[in-house]
């Protein structure tokens, strides 16, 4: 069980640290010795206690779900209550193979309510998060960042970059910005993902974690409305979806799951359509596979994956904040050769793949570097080289399970070097993808 006993204000009421308790079935899962912290850039001491709970339920309740067991708390809003039994009835759905049947116990049910045309959106600098900016900029829109969910909170050289670049784009620069600060990410044991859900807080935690933080702003601006940018168009176990994220609400605040019917290479063409439309430049924040760095790296699948979106949709990767080189087309193809193939990873090629070949035949494309190597490019994403490579890089029988090595990493590092260390030289021998 986990009992929240008390919050403390900091930081002249800006951060609020949630002291709790932790026994029973949940103390595998909770580091109770690194309290729940939240930092907000403005004070938000006069927030009533039954919504200055509601981050903290956003983020704990989902662990207590699927461990089974209950959460104490003083006081909650009646109407995030209600979501909160909601929302775990659809990740019951979600996830058949699980039980869900932890629940919040609140010794007192507290009524709020204000009304507000004000919007706040969750804005991380993204395709996803641009994308839904441009379809709602007529709204009276405040936008939200939040370090500790992509951004890690050590990485001070990266999170001020993404400062700086929400507020000099010209777009989000019309707009008023916040952020907040949280240990979304580091208060759970490695437990929670080797017993619970894997991959927990893309496949669970996120989206429920991120909209909760804003119950304390949305008090203070007075804003009724949240936004969160979809991920993906298609169903799938994901902790952020329509049915999940609009069953949050709390005193009249509702969320919005922005996006959800659009496919990433529709929402690129959106905002390349947007920024020649309007002569307004977008940098696009995609990237955080390496630390301490600024930018995208531009090497990555991901970011590959957005330079060739961005491509096929009519827009030089050069004018969105992506490096480029002239080895850029051979170096996307020897980098997915080498991908291992999903379901996820094959939807999104194939809608790339049918963008390119829209390209070529409407010869909508940028001139990168040569019109013809640029033509001879989009010809091999259109044949489905891509999603072939894809579909043949299923793991092999050397590979171990990511739960596993995540094991070993965790609980045995040199176990988990020894492990790595036998299979690459699998691979040698057998030429075996790994």
């Amino acid at each position: 069980m986990i009992v929240l006993n008390s919050h403390k204000f900091s930081a002249g009421g800006r951060r609020i640290d949630f002291q709790y308790t932790v026994s029973g079935k949940a103390l595998p899962f909770l580091r109770p010795e690194e309290s729940f912290f939240i930092q907000y850039d403005e004070d938000v001491s006069s927030c009533p206690p039954s919504l200055l709970v509601v981050p903290f339920l956003a983020n704990f309740a989902p662990i207590a779900w699927f461990g089974g067991f209950d959460i104490e708390v003083p006081e909650v809003d009646e109407a995030f209550n209600g979501s909160l039994v909601n929302l775990r009835d659809e990740f019951q759905k979600m996830y058949p193979s699980h039980r869900l049947t932890g629940q919040v116990i609140s010794r007192q049910v507290a009524r709020n309510h204000w009304e507000s045309e004000r919007v706040l959106q969750l804005f991380s600098g993204g395709l996803d998060a641009y994308d839904t900016l441009i379809r709602h900029r007529g709204k009276p829109l405040e936008l939200v960042t939040i370090q500790g969910a992509d951004v890690d909170l050590t990485d001070a050289k990266q999170w001020s970059e993404r400062q700086r670049h929400i507020t000099s784009d010209p777009l989000p620069a019309q707009f008023i910005h916040h952020t907040i600060r949280a240990n979304l990410r580091t208060f759970y044991t490695v437990e929670v993902e080797l017993r619970l859900a894997f991959q927990w807080w893309g496949r669970v935690q996120h989206g429920l974690g991120l909209v909760g933080l804003l119950a304390p702003l949305s008090y203070l601006r007075r804003s009724n409305t949240g936004i969160i940018a979809s991920t993906f168009n298609y169903s799938t176990a994901w902790g952020s979806t329509k049915k999940t994220d609009e069953k949050i609400s709390w005193a009249g605040f509702q969320c919005i799951h922005d996006g959800a019917l659009a496919g990433r290479q529709e929402k690129t063409r959106e905002v390349v359509a947007f920024t020649l439309a309007q002569k307004t430049p977008v940098t696009l924040s995609v990237c955080y596979s390496e630390k301490e760095r600024d930018g995208n790296c531009g090497k990555c699948e991901k970011c590959y994956r957005t330079i060739t979106n961005l491509i096929v949709a009519g827009g030089d990767p050069r004018n969105f904040g992506f490096p480029l080189t002239d080895q850029i087309f051979s170096d996307i193809f020897n980098k997915m050769a080498e991908v291992p193939g999903d379901a996820r990873g094959l939807a999104t090629w194939q809608e790339i793949a049918d963008a390119a070949e829209v390209a070529l035949t409407q010869k909508s494309y940028p001139a990168l570097f040569d019109r013809t190597t640029t033509q001879q490019f989009l010809q091999r994403l259109a044949s489905g080289e891509v999603t072939r490579f894809l579909a043949k890089n299923q793991p092999s029988r050397f590979r171990p399970s990511p739960e596993t090595l995540l094991y070993y990493r965790s609980y045995w590092p040199r176990g988990y070097i020894l492990v790595r260390e036998i299979v690459n030289f699998l691979k040698r021998i057998t030429s075996a993808k790994f």
